[in-house]
């Protein structure tokens, strides 16, 4: 079967506008680094030896060596017609090209976004230190926004090409995305189950030693019993982990309300309501696992996350500087 012949500006235009859209990049951010390129261009050089950096420094071996030499002087002439502000109608189309000189050279789609990443901190630098503010931060917006759309053009010109790849040893467009949505899924599932449901951070402080000691065992409880679910534990270990769950979580609602009790809390039968609810549907939950009713499912684990996620970084977020403020530390 005689395969079509795809047109690789056609395929990048129509990948710059969509990145366009997503990031706001607009006919004035051209102008701005049109504006700005008597400053800009003589950057090409030290910007094209970080670009070869980030990706090569790895790389100690002769041919990685030519390899890198050839990217930095190639990202310099890229990077001038990028900030000239009027790269021309093949530019993208360029930019989609380089996405395969890369893949073929083995280098991987998150090397790539890094090294631009690390070109883009360097524009930023040198932008501040040439201009006044605020036209730094117009100049630099300008080019970080043509950067990205070079960077989703980049990448998913690389993603066309493997699909392209696929179709012409006869798997069609529909078949493809669907091997593709199943495998997907299949990665969300084993993710889901290979790492903890929940972390803690500092973001979850509500301030009070004692309430955050218990919010990390409540998250530890989960955890757990993600894990003993995920390893393929029976029944009876879920239902012990599951057990601790719902009887943790009533102990720790109860010291909640006795502080609000003792301190006047004035969202006090608002935030009892709200543990009311929460008790009733891990109860509910519990109980259903107990009589077989029902089974723990990827949807559960996720519904008590958020439950657990949503109710500390929400209305217990709002009672710490209270509480603090009446000798609750």
């Amino acid at each position: 079967m005689e395969s079509k012949v795809v047109d690789i500006k056609q395929v990048a235009d129509s990948l710059a506008r969509n990145a366009a859209s997503a990031v706001g990049h607009t006919s004035e951010d051209w102008q701005t680094l049109a504006a700005a390129k008597a400053q800009t261009i003589p950057w090409a050089e030290e910007l094209g030896r970080c670009y070869g950096a980030a990706l090569y420094d790895d790389r100690k071996t002769e041919e990685g060596a030519q390899d890198r030499g050839d990217q930095e002087q190639g990202f310099a002439v890229w990077y001038e017609r990028l900030v000239s502000g009027a790269p021309g109608e093949s530019f993208w189309a360029e930019t989609a090209l380089d996405g395969f000189v890369h893949a073929s050279a083995d280098v991987d789609n998150g090397r790539v976004l890094a090294a631009l990443g690390r070109v883009s901190d360097e524009f930023l630098r040198k932008a501040a230190a040439a201009f006044p503010s605020d036209r730094a931060l117009a100049v630099f917006g300008a080019f970080r926004r043509s950067l990205d759309v070079a960077s989703a053009v980049m990448v998913d010109s690389y993603v066309s090409a493997l699909v392209r790849g696929m179709s012409q040893i006869g798997l069609n467009d529909r078949l493809l995305k669907r091997m593709r949505t199943v495998a997907i899924r299949k990665m969300i599932d084993e993710g889901r189950e290979s790492i903890p449901l929940m972390t803690w951070d500092d973001a979850l402080s509500v301030g009070v030693s004692e309430i955050d000691t218990q919010h990390k065992k409540l998250i530890a409880i989960l955890n757990e019993l993600h894990h003993a679910k995920a390893s393929g534990k029976g029944d009876a270990t879920l239902k012990t982990v599951l057990r601790e769950l719902v009887d943790y979580t009533h102990t720790h609602f109860a010291y909640e309300e006795k502080l609000f009790q003792e301190h006047g809390y004035p969202a006090k039968g608002e935030h009892e309501q709200a543990h009311v609810a929460l008790k009733a549907q891990v109860v509910a939950f519990g109980e259903a696992f107990e009589t077989g009713k029902a089974s723990l499912s990827a949807d559960l684990f996720m519904f008590l996350r958020n439950w657990l996620n949503g109710h500390i970084r929400g209305s217990d977020r709002r009672y710490g500087p209270f509480l603090r403020e009446h000798g609750v530390s």
